[in-house]
Parts: structure tokens; C-alpha cells; sequence
């Protein structure tokens, strides 16, 4: 009889903490379909991307994992009576991680060096995305970049173009474009241009900048996968 009771406690316990985990995953699941870009997950993801782990191109996953084990962290610290309870205490974990991490987007162009001294203010903002600004006295080379829907069609309007440093994640800069061509002007180095929009694969390519000027083209895909979901795995990657 004592085992009897034994495995109940356990399968009690274990339910708990399966509710809270589960609790803090569902907000999260919401907040991304509903936040889009500006969801906490996203930004939980870029933090640990730009801080931790640059080549986390599935960081949103990852990021939602990680809710679910802090829901199950705080009913392991104060346990909860009922699965409900527990629920709600997974809940709060997102809430709280919602309010102490603010959306703080790059308001940079592509067109900027990276700034290596922005570390300095990652801790005035635990959650946000610092933007870099280019030095002055910086050489850049230009690289002519076009993309290329598979449809042949034009791009949407709301496709947006992420450049980043390939070996630490740093994000350089941001735009939304209208034309599927045009030219980033960067120092020499190693880089990782993103894009995304709607009706189409999220795609990553890694761009080689060296002396010379050069054109690249970058084809991309169809997709019906709304771009929220895409956003929670790698994109496609595109060898340049």
C-alpha cells in the first residue's frame, strides 16, 4: 500500500510540474501569433542568440523549451496544491518575463559597420537588441544583392532584411525593402544576410565581404507557413 501511495505522490508531482511547463509554453505559443516579431519568445531567443550562442538559428524553439522549464523551476522552489494552480504559476513566468523585457527593435540601415563597444549597454536592457552604428573612418565595400522568388513574383511589401555578423550574431542592421535589389555597403568581413516575409521561406545567407565590389543573388522560396510559425525553426540557408 505504501508503493500505492508512493507512485501517487510521484504521478501527482510529475503532473504538476508537466501543467506548469505546460502553462508558460501555451502563453507563449499565443504571445508569437499574436506579437509577431515583438513577441517575448523572440526576444528571449535574440538574447540568448547575441549573448550566449550566436549560431542559434532555431532560437524561438528553444525559447519556448526554456518557458516551460522555468514554469516547472517555480513549482519546484513553492509546489502548488492543484495541476491548476500550477498552470497559473506557468503562466506568471511568461507574464513576468513579458513585462521585464522591453521591445527595443534595430533602428539601423544595412549600411552600418558594427559598433563592438555596444556590449557595454547590454545590461540597461537584459532583453533588448542593441543596435550598432558605423565608425566614420570605416572602409566599406559594396555588395549588390538581389533576391529571387521562386514565383517570379515581386516581393511583398512587408519583407524585411536582417544583416548580421556571421561569427557573433551581432545584428549590424535592419530594413524593410521594397525593391528585391539593393546594395549593402559593409567593412570586410564575414556576414549573415536573413529575410522574411509573408508567403515566403524564411532564408539566411552567409555573404563573404572582401576588397572587391560583387553581386549576389539570393533565391527564396514559396511558403504557406505563416511567417509566426517559421519563426520558431532555422531558416533555409543559402550558400553564397
Amino acid at each position: 500500500m505504501n508503493a500505492t501511495t508512493n507512485t501517487a505522490k510521484a504521478e501527482s508531482a510529475a503532473g504538476i510540474y508537466v501543467s506548469a511547463a505546460l502553462g508558460a509554453f501555451f502563453l507563449g505559443v499565443g504571445d508569437l501569433l499574436n506579437n509577431n516579431s515583438a513577441a517575448t519568445v523572440l526576444k528571449l531567443a535574440e538574447t540568448i542568440r547575441q549573448n550566449l550562442y550566436p549560431q542559434l538559428n532555431s532560437g524561438g524553439l528553444v525559447a519556448l523549451v526554456l518557458l516551460g522549464i522555468f514554469g516547472a523551476a517555480v513549482c519546484w522552489v513553492q509546489q502548488p496544491k492543484t495541476r491548476v494552480d500550477a498552470f497559473a504559476r506557468g503562466f506568471s513566468v511568461f507574464a513576468l518575463l513579458a513585462v521585464t523585457a522591453p521591445y527595443n527593435p534595430p533602428t539601423t540601415g544595412l549600411n552600418h559597420a558594427a559598433d563592438h563597444h555596444a556590449n557595454e549597454n547590454v545590461m540597461l536592457s537584459m532583453f533588448g537588441i542593441s543596435a550598432a552604428y558605423a565608425q566614420s573612418n570605416t572602409p566599406t565595400v559594396p555588395v549588390e544583392i538581389t533576391l529571387v522568388p521562386s514565383s517570379g513574383s515581386a516581393l511583398p511589401s512587408d519583407t524585411k532584411v536582417i544583416l548580421r555578423e556571421f561569427n557573433t550574431g551581432k545584428i549590424v542592421g535592419t530594413s524593410h525593402i521594397s525593391s528585391g535589389k539593393f546594395t549593402l555597403k559593409q567593412p570586410q568581413g564575414i556576414y549573415l544576410l536573413e529575410v522574411e516575409a509573408s508567403g515566403l521561406r524564411r532564408t539566411s545567407a552567409k555573404i563573404q565581404v572582401d576588397g572587391v565590389s560583387q553581386a549576389i543573388a539570393v533565391p527564396i522560396e514559396d511558403s504557406r507557413i505563416p511567417l509566426s510559425i517559421q519563426r520558431l525553426y532555422a531558416p533555409q540557408e543559402r550558400n553564397q
